[in-house]
Formats: structure tokens, C-alpha cells, sequence
């Protein structure tokens, strides 16, 4: 989100007898019920991340096309091999890159001035018994 950068990935599938309700996200079915119809994949890239930036897309091969319509906010990519099981894997980005939204936080940058004081109360609560 800082930089303005995903990737994405998919793989071709062939049509045949599948088990979609036996399979999940991270492991889709390789055969489909039905075979698909278009050769092309639609993502949603809003305009708000690209208007007035160069959109650029990485990873495509030989015969492989995009295009992205701001207006619609959508990248179009169609590739030239669509065979089953071919995968396929692309870098989003834009140039320039967008300022980073947010800074990235840690334990100690949230909770590390707690964490101190906490530990100065229990050492004089500590140094204050021993030395009574």
C-alpha cells in the first residue's frame, strides 16, 4: 500500500469434471465445470492510486497485451497462452510512486514507552522496599 506495487497470479484451467467444493482459496481447482470464454483478466486498480501517475505492468511474456482504462478503473490483461496449468504472474506499479500513507509500526514503537515506565515504577517501588 506504501508503494503503490502488487503482484498477482493466476493459472489456466481446462473445462471438465472438477470439484469445486473441495478445494480453497489458496488451492483452486484446476478443472472447471464449464470452460471459460474470454482470454481476458479484468483487475480493479483504482484511479485514486493511478491518476496522474504512469501505470506499469511487469512479468508478461512474448504475446501478452495490457491496457488500463482509468475511467473504469480496470486493468485489462489478455495473454497469448492460456493452455491448463500455465501460470502466469505480474507485477503492478505506478510511477511516481505514491507517498506512504501510513508509517509501519512495531511492538516497541507502540508499546515501548509503556513498557519503560512500567519497568522504572516496579525498580523504585523495589529500591524504595529494599532500602526500608
Amino acid at each position: 500500500m506504501n508503494d503503490g506495487t502488487f503482484t498477482f497470479e493466476w493459472e489456466g484451467r481446462s473445462a471438465g469434471a472438477g470439484a469445486p467444493f473441495e478445494k480453497s482459496v489458496t488451492n483452486p481447482p484446476r478443472r472447471l465445470q464449464t470452460p471459460l470464454k474470454s482470454r481476458e483478466t479484468e483487475i480493479f486498480v483504482p484511479s485514486q492510486l493511478t491518476h496522474a501517475r504512469k501505470v506499469m505492468v511487469q512479468g508478461l511474456k512474448e504475446g501478452d497485451r495490457w491496457t488500463y482504462d482509468e475511467k473504469r478503473q480496470t486493468l485489462f490483461v489478455v495473454t497469448k497462452d492460456n493452455d491448463a496449468g500455465h501460470k502466469h504472474r505480474i507485477s503492478v506499479s505506478v510511477d511516481p510512486p505514491p507517498r506512504p500513507s501510513f508509517a509501519v509500526n512495531d511492538f516497541w514503537g507502540d508499546f515501548g514507552g509503556r513498557i519503560s515506565a512500567l519497568v522504572f515504577l516496579l525498580a523504585g517501588i523495589l529500591a524504595y522496599w529494599i532500602l526500608q
